[in-house]
């Protein structure tokens, strides 16, 4: 991490939990405006998103990256259905459980058959196979990295659901019903799950490193890491919806670089989920190859209070 340049980025607020009678735990800091340095870079997403409208690929996108401190935003104020993406907090609060007890990780949950009311997924290659035991750790692989929704189930009914409850709070986020399929949110709230996880302020040091490491595991692969090279480590996760005519397909990423990282998230909104992917990974070459490539310097640790992002 790097020393924040206040005079560059502007001024500062930050974000505690306010749960505990005398502590407050620090979240993560906010600059209260857009890094100038970005605008290059916004300018040529926005030019990319203006493009696809324009041929009829996208109704909507919205952008949130996120940079040594710095960040920029392109339509944060469109709300989607984050689907799949949803399983990123549910992780989290069943992590939060193995904290307390960490028994938990090895629970065996039996798995009788496939869940018959689901969401369809079309964007799918594993299923659980039926009448098996599975441990609680296992289910949080394939709920992250295959994205399967009977994990998710099994993982619902015997988590601590309290859990979830107290993650949106403590983020001040609307708290979702996750039994249904109604919940909408923006893409610079959702980034906050991202950011804790990297932070490592809402999980201890070595599940919030469990957790980022269940998200590199993903097999998605048509999104932001389609073109990334095969030996930069992501920590990554998409959700996508379709209702109707109308497809949602939305991709959060942590992209590592050295001992550096950034935060790019996208979501959007358009008629075909492989043209949807396209654009993510259209936005993403653009970030990727905008950037310095990582340097020796990048390498090495500096100890800062900035390294809270």
């Amino acid at each position: 991490a790097e020393a924040l340049p206040c005079d560059v980025y502007g001024s500062i607020s930050n974000e505690r939990i306010q749960s505990y009678e005398l502590a407050r735990p620090l979240l993560y800091y906010d600059v209260n405006s857009e890094d100038a340095r970005l605008a290059p870079i916004k300018a040529k997403i926005n030019e990319f998103i203006e493009q696809k409208k324009h041929e009829n690929i996208l109704t909507e996108a919205s952008v949130y990256f996120r940079k040594d401190g710095g960040w920029m935003t392109i339509n944060p104020d469109e709300k989607y259905t984050p689907a799949s993406m949803q399983k990123v907090p549910i992780m989290i609060a069943c992590l939060k459980e193995v904290e307390k007890d960490p028994s938990f990780l090895q629970k065996k949950i039996y798995f009788d058959n496939h869940f018959g009311e689901l969401p369809k997924q079309n964007i799918k290659a594993f299923v659980l196979t039926e009448h098996k035991y599975y441990t609680v750790n296992d289910l949080l692989h394939y709920m992250i990295a295959y994205s399967d929704n009977d994990a998710l189930n099994l993982l619902f009914q015997h988590m601590n659901r309290n859990n979830i409850k107290q993650l949106y709070e403590d983020l001040k986020l609307e708290v979702p019903d996750m039994t249904k399929d109604e919940y909408t949110i923006g893409v610079v709230n959702f980034s906050k799950f991202f950011r804790i996880l990297l932070n490592a302020t809402y999980l201890n040091n070595d599940l919030s490193e469990m957790a980022l490491k269940l998200l590199s595991e993903s097999t998605y692969k048509e999104g932001i890491t389609r073109n990334i090279p095969a030996d930069v480590k992501v920590a990554h996760k998409f959700g996508e919806r379709v209702a109707g005519d109308i497809r949602e397909l939305h991709e959060f990423a942590i992209v590592y670089r050295g001992r550096k990282a950034f935060t790019l998230g996208i979501m959007t909104r358009g008629h075909d989920l492989k043209q949807l992917s396209d654009v993510l990974s259209g936005i993403s070459d653009i970030v990727y190859k905008d950037l310095t490539p990582a340097t020796a310097s990048d390498k090495q640790i500096k100890p800062s209070m900035a390294g809270i992002r």
